[in-house]
């Protein structure tokens, strides 16, 4: 690997900062680009040249060969440093012979702007230089923990070392800051001071080197710092680039500081302090400290981190001189009245409660030390493994605890078992993809491993993890072996496409480099042809050839369709991507098209569902989809309209629609009605049970009806459905126990049919008009 490159690398204006030429020098380079999506980056922009010289001479010179002759008044490889920058500053002269500045007294650099006397910063040239490295150094001082005042410069995998009573932050991680478009540098070049003894930051100059007109390797993280006789050294890093090149701070001289103001106001990397007897400004080593050398305006706001503290102990262990009160953490005194409720301090002669304050961390009660671990807790398994904190839904640790104040001393009560969260299993003891994603992990695929997703930056902070996911729809792409195109095969850095030499498309993705797969001489690997940058012309997925190049013969083979014969054709389905199978639609006679993936039947009768049509909706519907002309019934009661309109999404396959009405009383005539709003047909037939129990017929029909063991007869057959209304007389029909079936069919969606079945009894006439009259003249004779 050549470079890793991230994030946000030049934010700047002050200093020409910019990013390292990347030479391959073995005749080939393969550049993948990937965004983790963890960050809000503005994108990049890139160039590239072929046989050409450093920069392209930097329009400073000619190129012949791969190597820059410059122009008299430019030097370096790429012809972009001039010999003299700037005129030298104004303080020095331009020596051409020897191709430099030669700077005044008191000045340096390579245009001698720098003055030295306040410090500067310089390459180390050492003999038997390592390679690059990072992230390979740590530092200790003093054995006591506690907080101290912020520096508002968040950053991490950066160096520090002490030295004449300064703390030197350099260089860093800024990365986690460019979500909130602050533009951070990843590789930052930053460079702060922290003063110990007056517990204060300030942020000193960036860096620029005086003897090098290289700026491409000043930002960095991950590099290690040492002190060396009253000098920073600074070693290795990584910006992109591995370093290994040493970098040399020497901290600016105090007693060239004149006067107090400047002595307290220049930042030349040392703490200087002014000696009022001897109207001197010396170095911290030289002088006694005392508090009133240090600037308050450097202080931050105490009182307001103070406020921050929620815990007794981390209350007073800091140096902002906050006071615990009650249950509160203020500035250096109790300034408020309590509740009655609370600990306190009554004055008799005001009858006022008042707080009593805690000074000395000793005081806190033990639980503080349990609860003030609980928020420093990022997963559920650290929380739990505290015993007074409770993982929560909203992915935060909290301390589950509660408290009775009285007379200065804290009951507690530990949280029952049955109350704590089941964790799931830790992120590092799984070990696929699929059960990596499933938690609230992260897989990475290079390297083999699931971390948690929250330590992604810190655990891979040089580019190790090239492809990651959090999604276990994702976890098929991820493999080499799992992916199935050669296109997607090129979408990930480390597959190529192993073409299986029939000209066909078809091929294996496989672990590779441009030079090959891996594990060539592996007996069990056969690659006819690799592809590593790019995929053959030919991409017919092992169902056509091509006659001309990327061009698939038509029609496609195996049942498949498609400009690349990537689908099964209508009536099939299955996955005919590189060589799979296209199997036909098994719908049991009830439709022909099916889902081109899964094979779910679209089922052209209403009523009848299944993965092949295979059974009836119970809900409505009575019968038998599976025996010979077997079918779905909607079964409707007598005396009632029905309507059904089809026109939702999942009734746009269905073309017929079926309906059984068995009579309430067998010797009653039937009414019988259907309408259709657009063109159908409607078959009409009848048929009989012996048993006229209205139970058994129904169980009869359900058990032996569709199987064809009743005889039906066919009452209309082929009629254009509009709107029809019959009568059937019992005494016509001949059949005892009659049921009716209806089929509504050769119909399109959106359709809409109302239909019903209803009897009404005959009225005699004669039998009437007898019983009127009698009843009219019986009226007659008794009035």
């Amino acid at each position: 690997m050549l470079a890793v490159l991230s994030g946000s690398l030049i934010n700047d204006k002050r200093y020409s900062y910019r990013v390292a030429e990347i030479t391959a020098k073995s005749g080939r380079v393969y550049i993948y680009f990937y965004s983790d999506a963890a960050y809000n980056m503005s994108g990049f922009n890139i160039s590239f040249s072929i046989d050409s010289c450093p920069r392209n001479c930097s329009n400073h010179g000619v190129c012949v060969g791969d190597r820059c002759t410059c122009d008299a008044d430019y030097k370096g490889l790429a012809c972009d440093q001039p010999i003299c920058p700037n005129g030298c500053s104004g303080h020095g002269i331009c020596d051409r012979t020897e191709h430099k500045c030669i700077c005044n007294y008191g000045y340096i650099g390579i245009d001698c702007n720098q003055i030295k006397y306040e410090g500067y910063w310089s390459l180390t040239s050492t003999t038997n230089q390592p390679g690059g490295r990072a992230l390979h150094q740590s530092v200790i001082y003093d054995d006591t923990m506690m907080l101290l005042s912020p520096s508002n410069q968040p950053r991490y995998l950066h160096s520090a070392s002490l030295i004449n009573g300064l703390l030197l932050i350099f260089g860093g991680n800024g990365h986690n800051l460019t979500d909130e478009n602050t533009s951070t540098t990843c590789f930052s070049p930053q460079f702060l001071a922290y003063d110990i003894s007056c517990d204060t930051w300030t942020i000193l100059e960036n860096p620029i080197l005086t003897n090098t007109y290289d700026t491409t390797m000043i930002g960095r993280y991950g590099h290690s710092s040492i002190v060396y006789e009253d000098s920073l050294y600074i070693f290795g890093g990584f910006n992109g680039l591995m370093h290994n090149k040493l970098m040399r701070f020497i901290p600016g001289n105090c007693s060239n500081l004149e006067t107090m103001d400047d002595c307290y106001s220049k930042k030349i990397g040392a703490k200087c302090i002014w000696n009022k007897e001897k109207r001197l400004c010396q170095s911290y080593n030289q002088i006694k400290y005392s508090f009133q050398h240090c600037d308050e305006n450097l202080r931050v706001n105490f009182t307001e981190l103070c406020q921050k503290q929620f815990i007794c102990s981390t209350c007073l262990r800091n140096s902002y001189d906050c006071v615990w009160c009650g249950d509160q953490c203020t500035y250096q005194k109790c300034n408020g009245l309590l509740k009655p409720k609370e600990s306190s301090i009554k004055d008799v002669s005001t009858s006022s409660t008042f707080l009593k304050s805690i000074n000395d961390a000793k005081m806190c009660e033990s639980r503080d030390v349990h609860i003030s671990n609980c928020d420093k807790m990022h997963n559920c398994h650290s929380c739990q493994s505290e015993h007074y904190c409770s993982w929560q839904r909203d992915r935060k640790c909290v301390s589950m605890m509660y408290e009775k104040w009285s007379e200065m001393k804290l009951d507690s009560m530990n949280l029952a078992d049955k109350l704590q969260v089941n964790c799931a299993a830790p992120c590092h003891t799984r070990t696929s993809c699929g059960n990596c994603t499933q938690g609230s992990c992260m897989w990475c695929s290079s390297q083999q491993r699931c971390i948690e997703s929250n330590a992604y930056s810190i655990i891979y902070p040089i580019g190790q993890c090239m492809e990651w996911t959090t999604h276990p729809h994702k976890c098929s792409v991820i493999s080499c072996s799992d992916i199935q195109t050669c296109d997607d095969c090129m979408k990930n850095p480390q597959c190529g496409w192993c073409d299986d030499g029939s000209g066909t498309g078809a091929g294996t993705c496989m672990e590779g480099s441009l030079r090959g797969p891996n594990n060539p001489n592996d007996s069990t690997i056969s690659c006819p042809e690799w592809y590593f940058t790019s995929c053959p012309k030919c991409q017919c997925n092992g169902h056509s050839k091509c006659r001309f190049p990327g061009i698939c013969d038509q029609p496609c083979q195996h049942n498949t369709e498609g400009v690349n014969c990537e689908r099964c054709r209508p009536t099939f389905y299955g996955d005919p991507i590189n060589g799979g199978f296209c199997l036909p639609c098994s719908c049991n006679g009830h439709g022909d098209l099916c889902n081109s993936e899964t094979g779910q039947c679209s089922c052209t009768t209403k009523g009848i569902v299944g993965h092949n049509c295979d059974k009836c909706d119970e809900r409505d519907y009575v019968g038998n989809p599976q025996d010979l002309n077997g079918s779905c019934y909607y079964n409707l009661s007598t005396s009632y309209t029905y309507t059904f309109n089809m026109s939702k999404p999942d009734d746009l396959f269905y073309t017929r629609i079926n309906f059984i009405n068995t009579p309430l009383s067998p010797e009653i005539d039937i009414e019988f009605s259907v309408q259709c709003q657009d063109s159908a047909m409607v078959n009409i037939s009848v048929g009989s049970s012996s048993n006229s129990s209205k139970c058994v017929i129904f169980h009869f029909i359900l058990m032996n009806f569709f199987s064809g063991m009743v005889v039906i007869r066919r009452l209309y057959e082929g009629m254009r459905c509009g709107n029809i209304k019959l009568r059937f007389a019992y005494t016509d029909l001949g059949i005892k126990n009659a049921t009716f079936l209806v089929n509504v069919y050769s119909f399109h969606t959106p359709f809409l049919l109302q239909i019903s079945f209803s009897q009404h009894r005959n009225i005699d006439i004669l039998h009437f008009f007898l019983t009127f009259s009698g009843l009219v003249f019986v009226d007659f004779l008794i009035s």
